[in-house]
């Protein structure tokens, strides 16, 4: 008879099976060689891309993933719950990111980006501001800013903001649109209305947005109404810690968009979550 012993990796609960006395060698390996082509194939790249609003409690990660290419767009706060989500969402014995944006310095935002180099290789990491780090590459970070454009296939990340630094971190956090095929994701990180506003009246965002990723996880300093009068998403995207100290998402800006017939989805509610692009 062949036992099987279950091992939680990254892919889940895989079983693996294991030799018994009296059980033939070859037997044993056959088996368990069959056993990990199938965790493997469950693992590996289907050509879909998605977009994963991680759940990284009260902070920020957002993970573009096609085939092998990831793009990550901060690494949430110190406790690293980031590594999870990387963990589910890449391909089978995938360690290399390609391209990690982080859209400005508060912990809530790179505070995972330590952690993430611990485990991963990342190619290239832009930010718009000077960051501190353990890692080398983190305290010399490739500058970007508004007009920059990342692009990797049908993937296109298109900076809007900072035009100029300014020395106030939300105010200097990179908004940026990611566009695939026909859907738009706008996302905010910290930016304050006066920003927003500015946006808008520069008619800097243009086009139909999908999918909006609210500012700083819908304080009621952000998601103005002229931001939501002039993107009209399907759905916004909080990315919030459940019973958060700061109260976020506010009242006011979760009425704003209910007013507008706008989903609102949550990570405190649903965990990560999954957009098929």
């Amino acid at each position: 008879m062949v036992a099987t012993d279950w091992l939680v990796s990254g892919l889940g609960v895989v079983a693996v099976a294991t030799r018994r006395p009296g059980m033939k060698w070859w037997w044993w390996l056959g088996i368990s060689l069959v056993m990990l082509g199938v965790a493997m194939m469950v693992g590996a790249p289907d050509g879909r891309a998605r977009l994963i609003v991680c759940d990284v409690g009260q902070g920020e990660a957002i993970l573009f993933s096609q085939d092998r290419f990831q793009m990550l767009v901060d690494t949430g706060p110190p406790t690293n719950k980031v590594l999870g989500c990387l963990e589910k969402y890449l391909p089978w014995g995938d360690k290399t990111i390609e391209t990690v944006v982080i859209s400005h310095g508060d912990a809530d935002h790179d505070g995972g980006l330590n952690g993430v180099m611990n485990y991963y290789k990342i190619d290239n990491l832009y930010s718009a501001v000077r960051l501190e780090g353990i890692n080398e590459q983190i305290n010399y970070t490739d500058n970007i800013s508004k007009g920059g454009i990342i692009k990797y296939g049908l993937m296109q990340y298109e900076i809007l903001s900072p035009e100029s630094i300014e020395n106030d971190s939300n105010r200097d956090s990179v908004v940026g649109v990611i566009s695939y095929k026909d859907k738009k994701i706008l996302v905010m990180g910290d930016v304050p209305a006066e920003v927003e506003q500015r946006l808008v009246w520069r008619q800097e965002i243009i086009g139909k947005i999908n999918y909006l990723v609210v500012s700083h996880h819908g304080s009621g300093e952000a998601t103005s109404q002229e931001l939501v009068d002039r993107v009209k998403p399907e759905e916004a995207i909080i990315s919030v810690g459940k019973n958060n100290q700061f109260g976020h998402p506010t009242k006011q800006v979760l009425d704003r968009l209910r007013e507008k017939g706008i989903r609102i989805r949550r990570t405190d509610e649903e965990g990560d979550i999954v957009l098929g692009l």
